[in-house]
């Protein structure tokens, strides 16, 4: 696709980062303003469904500029969901549960990841073997042991090496597709949150009435 090192692939990453910047600082100042933050999940799983169906669209021609602007989106919606998954967590337990839900939280986030990693791992290596073997059938690049890297891919004949960038699009294209109904029901999920009142927090109609004595 774009031909990029692992160094500039993880550069190519900063607009998503700069996203998820935004939105976390933005999502901290409406819930510590307003004490509320029902809506921000909503955004959040909204926006990453967005982002992931955007990146469904790379192709072999998509520029850096465009490619970066689909990560922004993706990112923008990570800032409003993931930042608040603690929150959530801690909000809604009794003060003694906080630690166990924090950990718990953190725990089933790690296994989820775990298991996400290796499930679009295979779903990638499986639709790369599938789409080479289509227009390539002799050829056969090994995805392993680090023998697949753009240093290979350059040395190829201009034919191949079309071909490979195809069946790279193809796989990449299919780990978002695939990540996107996830996000779908995510979104649909988040609209079912109950917003607890922020603990340590007065209510809004006391918060005047405070300000006028003090």
């Amino acid at each position: 696709m774009q031909g990029a090192s692992a160094t500039i692939s993880g550069l190519l990453l900063t607009p998503m980062m700069v996203g998820v910047m935004i939105t976390s600082l933005i999502a901290g100042q409406i819930t510590t303003r307003t004490g509320r933050y029902k809506a921000l999940p909503i955004l959040g799983a909204g926006g990453m469904a967005v982002g992931m169906y955007l990146l469904s669209l790379l192709g072999v021609n998509t520029s850096r500029v465009t490619s970066g602007l689909y990560m922004v989106v993706l990112g923008l919606g990570m800032g409003f969901l993931m930042q608040m998954t603690t929150l959530l967590a801690q909000n809604s337990v009794p003060p003694r549960d906080i630690g166990v839900a924090s950990s718990s939280r953190l725990f089933f986030q790690q296994i989820g990841g775990s298991i996400g990693v290796s499930a679009f791992g295979a779903v990638f290596a499986r639709r790369l073997q599938e789409a080479l073997t289509s227009v390539s059938p002799g050829v056969h690049l090994a995805t392993g042991g680090g023998q697949f890297n753009p240093a290979t891919v350059k040395a190829l004949p201009a034919a191949v090496r079309h071909d490979v960038f195809y069946a790279i699009t193809h796989a990449v294209q299919g780990v978002f597709l695939w990540a996107l109904p996830g996000m779908l029901l995510a979104f649909a999920l988040a609209w079912f949150i109950k917003e607890v009142p922020l603990r340590g927090r007065a209510p809004a109609a006391e918060q005047p009435a405070a300000e006028l004595v003090g």
